[in-house]
């Protein structure tokens, strides 16, 4: 057996000569001729007799992989992951950016003084008698959720066997057999449970014409063999394809589609093979693996999707409104360190508009340089965009697609667009910019929205008191002291605004590098501004489609069929109860409130809406 030592030829890192694929950068490496160690060694010095093999004056070992970077590189190009500079002063820079996260966090948690609380007139009780609500209240960008399904381990193959070392036995198969990928919490294969005591069974309904009957591994589940897999239904089921399944009897993978690479089969249900009005279907699976046999079962009810509870009977049109100039911001200095921000309502306008004030405050945006101001919100938008369009599914250019939310999504100037200037009634539109109503802004409410349940009508959120309200998510950042500190030197009160220095034509250019830029206040500012970018453009995203979320009818109080789990005190697989039309599921859950995210989380997961709330928005599950 040869155990000789090389480089992997795409990483650097150094691998077994055997090794089909390198265990640093996971590229496949079979027919690529590597150099070995000693020869590399020998070439390092010979390139720099003072240096030490896998560094020269230029260059350094990545940490990770072992892969050759620039010395002064903060990610690695070959692994891709995050190495630190040679240099402290960028890392106190980055360090300080996540503190500010982390106080945010606490700030959300409710810790400090200043209140984060929903202020609703809508209380969460334990009946599933709950009052409707006509406007949404919603304190801090609520981030969205993480509560679906992770892809079980696979069984490593030969070639990656060589490279991983020997670890212990693999755990127990754990199937999940639901529908419209529903947690086996929220599917009604199990009962709802209270940190009362008390339970309470309830059944998902599902669009007879849309919906998916799914089989997954859970996230705890060991490695999986897909060809045992087995699927019994108690009533007579067809394929998209036309082939017929009797009940009673069991099919596998090879009618079931594939998907998740890898991680799920399903049977995809639409009109053409739709399952029978009124009829409650009662499915079981098994499957077996390297360490044992699971199985998973469940009982839902199979229904035609009525107008009156249809959210999508047509596709929706919704425009971002960013035009709108309805307030004038304002700060001043706290004596316990950051700044107060807070709005004063000018109808007639200040002359700046709303979106842009919030950034003018945070030195982003700067009025004096209109180019720079023009590069960095194109930026900003773009996130922004990405981040909405991810979470509602929706393609490049913000349309439906066939597994995302049935809406076209417009930008003000986008084309296309219906006019920001006049609303006839005909899409649902919503301001992005300006600031609540001075309790609003006491309460730091971030947005609202009218709730508008199975979306039966078109709104508009751009009136004042509704909206998304970035002035607000500025008014947390720049309250804070971190948040302060961090700014110093981009906000015009303290220091000089993006666009207004020399150095700021060079950090703006789309050719710009920090990792090898040599003049380090340049790569602070533009760190600042990046991580200022990406996390604003992040929680205002979040905000957006949390309040437009609302207006297309999240989230319903009750057990399913009558609601979707809000308005429950003490349902265990909650993190939080939360007030009024939210939800707090574990992870970055889009419908959850500001009072209780976790900006932490936002660092390593992206914002969603949770399995079931998608489901309604996809027409795949009846709400009543």
């Amino acid at each position: 057996m040869n155990d000789d030592l090389v480089l992997c030829p795409l990483c650097g890192g150094t691998i077994k000569a055997r090794a089909a694929r390198c265990k640093h950068c996971k590229r496949d490496v079979s027919g690529v001729q590597p150099s070995s160690a000693s020869q590399e060694s020998r070439l390092n010095s010979t390139r720099n007799s003072d240096a030490s093999p896998n560094t020269s004056a230029e260059t350094r070992a990545c940490p990770e992989c072992g892969g050759q970077i620039k010395a002064r590189a903060t990610r690695c190009k070959h692994c891709k992951r995050d190495v630190g500079a040679a240099t402290t002063r960028h890392s106190a820079v980055v360090f300080l950016a996540l503190a500010l996260v982390l106080a945010l966090s606490a700030c959300d948690a409710g810790q400090p003084a200043t209140p984060a609380a929903d202020v609703s007139d809508v209380e969460i009780g334990e009946s599933l008698d709950v009052p409707n609500v006509d406007v949404d209240v919603d304190a801090g960008p609520a981030l969205p959720d993480a509560d679906t399904h992770q892809p079980a381990p696979d069984v490593p193959d030969a070639s990656e066997a060589e490279e991983v070392d020997a670890g212990p036995p693999p755990a127990p198969p754990e199937l999940l057999l639901t529908v419209v990928e529903a947690p086996e919490v929220m599917n009604g294969s199990v009962p709802a449970t209270f940190t009362s005591g008390t339970e309470a069974p309830f059944q998902l309904h599902v669009n007879r014409a849309n919906f998916t009957l799914d089989a997954m591994p859970t996230a705890d589940s060991g490695p999986v063999w897909w060809d045992t897999l087995e699927i019994t239904c108690d009533l007579d089921l067809t394929t998209p394809e036309g082939l017929w399944l009797p009940a009673d009897e069991p099919f596998g993978v090879d009618v079931l589609e594939e998907g998740g690479d890898g991680a799920w089969r399903r049977l995809r249900v639409s009109q053409d093979n739709a399952t029978p009005d009124d009829v409650a279907i009662t499915c079981a699976a098994s499957i077996e693996g390297p360490a044992g046999s699971s199985s998973s079962g469940l009982t839902f009810q199979s229904e035609e999707l009525p107008p009156e509870l249809d959210p999508f009977v047509e596709p929706d049109v919704w425009l971002v409104v960013l035009s709108r100039d309805i307030f004038k911001i304002n700060a001043e200095p706290q004596d316990e360190g950051g700044w107060w921000v807070w709005s004063d309502h000018v109808p007639e306008g200040d002359g700046v508009l709303d979106f842009d004030e919030a950034f003018i405050l945070m030195g982003l945006f700067s009025p004096d340089a209109p180019e720079a101001m023009a590069t960095v919100k194109g930026w900003l938008l773009d996130v922004i965009r990405q981040h909405a369009y991810a979470i509602f599914q929706l393609d490049a250019a913000g349309a439906p697609t066939p597994e995302g939310v049935p809406l076209h999504l417009y930008f003000e100037g986008d084309p296309g667009a219906p006019p920001a200037d006049t609303w006839d009634g005909t899409f649902s539109r919503i301001a992005l910019g300006g600031d609540g109503t001075p309790q609003d802004q006491v309460n730091n409410i971030v947005g609202r929205a009218t709730v508008d349940w199975n979306n039966q009508g078109h709104e508009d959120d751009a009136e004042y008191g509704l909206g998304v309200y970035p002035s607000g998510i500025v008014r947390q950042v720049l309250g804070n002291a971190l948040g302060a500190l961090l700014l110093e030197q981009t906000m015009p009160m303290t220091g000089d605004p993006i666009g207004t220095l020399p150095i700021d034509e060079v950090i703006l250019a789309p050719d710009f590098d920090p990792e090898t830029y040599p003049d380090l206040d340049a790569v602070d500012r533009y760190t600042i501004l990046q991580f200022a970018v990406e996390m604003g453009g992040l929680a205002v995203a979040s905000t957006l489609c949390h309040e437009m979320g609302h207006s297309l009818g999240l989230v319903p109080y009750g057990l399913p069929p009558d609601g979707l789990f809000a308005g429950l005190a003490g349902l265990t697989f909650l993190d939080n109860d939360v007030p009024s039309a939210h939800i707090d599921t574990p992870g970055l859950n889009v419908m959850q409130t500001g009072a209780v995210t976790n900006w932490v989380e936002a660092l390593e997961q992206v914002p969603r809406l949770n399995a079931v709330n998608m489901a309604y928005l996809r027409r795949r599950l009846i709400v009543k």
